[in-house]
């Protein structure tokens, strides 16, 4: 008798504080995970985001995402949230601030 796998089911997510999507791209690679939106307010990041993932979109502000921008972006259901930190405290560009 021959075993049937089920194949295991594509977990949606919000990305927060995306940077240029290392963690979308390290997903894509091993599979098992979608983006479904992206949030980073760094307005070049938004480009590069933009130009790699033309097909998720992007909330800019962290405070600016609930269920609503979540369904006027396309986003009806997510299944986890990944989360870059927060650089202002480590990053030259932040200054240093927390």
């Amino acid at each position: 008798m021959t075993q049937q796998i089920t194949p295991l089911k594509t977990q949606k997510v919000l990305d927060l504080c995306s940077g240029i999507g290392g963690f979308t791209l390290g997903h894509m690679i091993s599979g098992g995970f979608e983006t479904v939106a992206f949030c980073e307010i760094n307005e070049y990041c938004q480009q590069v985001l933009s130009l790699r993932f033309p097909h998720i979109p992007i909330i800019p502000d962290i405070h600016d995402i609930t269920i609503e921008s979540l369904y006027r972006v396309g986003v009806g259901e997510v299944d986890g949230i990944i989360a870059g930190l927060p650089c202002p405290p480590f990053s030259l560009a932040g200054k240093g601030k927390e």
